[in-house]
């Protein structure tokens, strides 16, 4: 299902990864790839974790 050169999967498997904090190994069970293969695409996206930091809420730990 993920192919190389389709960015739009790669983009949606880095959201899924940050937002839902799905593991790499359950990212590439669904989307039928080795987990490395999620890793590298996470690593390729890496800038995007710094600028999309703030748009995840993190509740304090009083809250919880």
């Amino acid at each position: 299902m993920c192919n190389d050169n389709n960015n739009n999967n790669k983009v949606f498997i880095f959201l899924m990864n940050l937002k839902l904090g799905i593991t790499f190994f359950a990212l590439g069970v669904l989307f039928n790839v080795h987990c490395t293969t999620i890793s590298r695409i996470f690593v390729t996206y890496s800038v995007l974790v710094i600028k999309t930091s703030a748009f995840i809420f993190w509740p304090s730990k009083k809250t919880i």
